[in-house]
């Protein structure tokens, strides 16, 4: 799982549909402005915090496994694994292969990775460090509780790695497929602090290694000899300017200096007519957009005004008049197309609902004033609404704010920030309201239901429930889905009537390639895979 923040140098950025003229077929660079729109705010897994930066480490980096279309573990670094009866062993044996400076890629590395990620001293640097407390003793060493050595995972060789578990987890080969389970190269980052900073010292397994950094203005990524499975990489080059205007993008793209767009780069006033005619493409993922609210910030440390603000939204007027690019009306945490195995339906549709399509404008009235009167306030105090720098949030600010000003007669003041400031406010909690989307690598509700669990890394609304963090217990210790199912049902259901969170809408992942690129892969957890892409005139 990873978070979603959607978010000019045309002199920088190479024609993308050129010929290599001595062999007489179409160059193998890809020209691509998707969710890298500025400058990555690090590479460094243990700091990887936002989608564009995630966008990069995905093709420079390998992990154990690699999650396909569908969100299904397949062999990444790890050629097998095997799962003890219980449930609570995994261990994975790992193929022949190098880092990009020449070393060996082995267990070792993982083992190092993954309690660097878990350390005391880095705590709160990841948003997703919470992701291994599944591991035994995972939380406890974060905490201070337990050393290292007591941590459940161990290299019993170069190309073994023993992984034992807190509780049941049926689905951790495919947890493993996020990046916060990606591996380091030990003797790198020991001999060198600043090694994921500049193109010259970074050094990456996955299938492209870094060419060029140009702070600020592009990086350009080149085809990885060393990589595994390097024979089936045919891209020779991969670039991303920083372009933050959609508009600057798809007048690129149209000029053939770029070949391929994702969601970020298409202008969100042309996405109904393009998808209309066929240029754009629009795929469901497991993604919810959503505003938070900071629990411990007046006026929203009060239930009834946070669910009157979220019941004041039309999610649907946003999803089909606005957005019009295959978006749905949500009205849960827990996003479309996740399966309840139990119920053979999907999750939202199973759990109780709260909000609805529409807005509720009468309760969302009389909530507020509620609110207000066990607040003792005649006025509410003044509100500022945070967003990441980027066309569709803005749009989408804009227009939550004037539901806002229509239903609750409220004035709210709105702000964007570039996406290395804007992370660190969300990090620090400075803020009252806030934009995010959050997408599911795989198909288990318990990427969503987990996030909100007492002082989870990525539980920046200061919201705290102690029956939700018991269902969560049942969640993690049994691995009978008809129980996982029904506690975690209950834990959304505490959440939407707490309601930390107001749920927008669910997410699409759109593109527009040229005719030549083939083979890019957007998968249902929303990341798009140019591993395997070529180019055919």
């Amino acid at each position: 799982m990873r978070i979603f923040i959607i978010l000019i140098a045309i002199a920088l950025v190479l024609g993308g549909c050129d010929f290599n003229d001595e062999a007489g077929k179409p160059n193998q660079v890809l020209h691509v402005v998707n969710h890298v729109t500025s400058e990555p705010a690090s590479l460094d897994p243990l700091l990887v915090n936002d989608i564009g930066s995630g966008e990069v480490l995905y093709h420079v980096m390998e992990g154990l496994v690699r999650l396909d279309r569908e969100g299904n573990p397949r062999p990444g670094m790890a050629k097998s694994w095997k799962a003890s009866a219980d449930m609570k062993k995994f261990t994975f044996e790992l193929r022949a292969a190098e880092w990009s400076n020449g070393d060996r890629v082995t267990a070792h590395d993982f083992e190092y990775q993954w309690k660097r990620m878990l350390s005391p001293e880095n705590k709160g640097k990841s948003m997703f460090s919470y992701k291994l407390y599944c591991i035994k003793n995972g939380e406890k060493f974060q905490q201070g509780e337990a050393e290292a050595d007591d941590v459940g995972v161990k290299a019993l060789d170069d190309d073994t790695l023993e992984v034992t578990l807190e509780q049941p987890a049926p689905y951790f080969p495919s947890l493993v497929g996020n990046y916060a389970f990606y591996p380091v190269d030990k003797k790198v980052v020991e001999n060198n602090p600043d090694w994921s900073r500049e193109a010259t010292s970074y050094v990456g397994n996955g299938p492209f290694k870094l060419k060029e950094w140009n702070h600020d203005e592009k990086i350009v990524l080149e085809k990885n000899e060393r990589f595994w499975n390097a024979k089936e990489v045919k891209l020779e080059e991969i670039e991303f300017p920083f372009i933050s205007s959609p508009t600057t993008a798809y007048q690129m793209f149209l000029s053939k200096k770029l070949n391929y767009l994702g969601s970020g780069a298409i202008p969100t006033d042309l996405l109904p007519a393009l998808t209309k005619e066929g240029k754009v493409q629009n795929h469901p993922i497991l993604g919810t957009y959503v505003y938070k609210m900071n629990v411990e910030q007046p006026p929203f440390d009060n239930q009834k005004i946070r669910l009157a603000f979220s019941m004041a939204i039309d999610r649907e007027q946003l999803s089909e008049n606005l957005l019009q690019s295959g978006q749905q009306a949500a009205v849960s945490w827990v996003p479309w197309k996740m399966p309840d195995p139990v119920e053979k339906k999907e999750f939202y549709q199973v759990t109780k609902p709260v909000l609805t399509p529409r807005a509720q404008a009468e309760k969302a009235k009389k909530l507020l004033e509620e609110g207000m009167r066990e607040e003792g306030i005649r006025q509410l105090p003044e509100i500022t609404l945070d967003y990441s720098n980027s066309e569709t949030n803005k749009k989408i600010a804009e227009a939550v704010q004037q539901m806002w000003k229509k239903t609750l007669q409220t004035e709210v003041k709105l702000r964007g920030s570039e996406s290395k400031v804007y992370l660190a406010k969300l990090a620090s909690k400075n803020y009252q309201i806030a934009s995010m989307g959050w997408v599911s690598d795989f198909n288990d509700p318990v990427v969503f239901i987990d996030c909100f669990v007492t002082d989870a890394g990525a539980n920046e609304t200061n919201w705290s429930n102690k029956e939700y963090d018991r269902l969560m217990d049942t969640v993690k210790s049994s691995p009978d889905q008809r129980i996982r199912m029904r506690a975690m049902h209950k834990a959304e259901e505490i959440l939407m009537n707490e309601a930390p969170i107001m749920p927008i809408f669910y997410l699409t992942e759109s593109s527009m390639a040229d005719k030549s690129v083939k083979n890019v892969v957007v998968t249902i957890g929303g990341t798009t895979d140019y591993t395997y892409a070529y180019i055919k005139e």
